[in-house]
């Protein structure tokens, strides 16, 4: 147990079809394209970060941040690639959709919430 006294319920690895095509070899010009070899070769990466995270005994999930320009086959081929160590990847939308807020969805008691617009005004402008 760590010094804190504080053990994750959890741990979550974020990965994305662009990050393993880079550590495939691809350039990132041409990342928009579909390379499932790319993908392929790039995993060992994410299967170092499994076997790491896997050394602290806790239940590990594979979330893939999933772009515009990613391909089935090549989501695929990652889900494929974790369930050789016991572990699901689920895609996730939220980059892609960004936030959607129910229409029912109200805070649980009194107005919306303000967020204070932000001013850089105290930045300076180099000419």
């Amino acid at each position: 147990m760590p010094q804190s006294g504080l053990r994750p319920d959890a741990a979550v690895i974020v990965a994305t079809v662009r990050a393993l095509k880079m550590h495939g070899g691809v350039d990132r010009s041409a990342l928009a394209a579909e390379d499932v070899a790319a993908v392929e070769r790039g995993l060992e990466n994410l299967g170092r970060h499994i076997r790491n995270t896997g050394q602290y005994g806790v239940p590990l999930v594979v979330a893939i941040n999933r772009f515009d320009s990613d391909t089935a086959a090549e989501l695929d081929v990652i889900k494929a690639y974790v369930t050789q160590y016991g572990v699901k990847a689920h895609v996730c939308t939220q980059w892609a959709d960004g936030v959607r807020v129910p229409s029912t969805w109200r805070p649980r008691s009194g107005p919306w919430p303000t967020v204070p617009t932000p001013s850089f005004a105290h930045f300076t402008t180099m000419a």
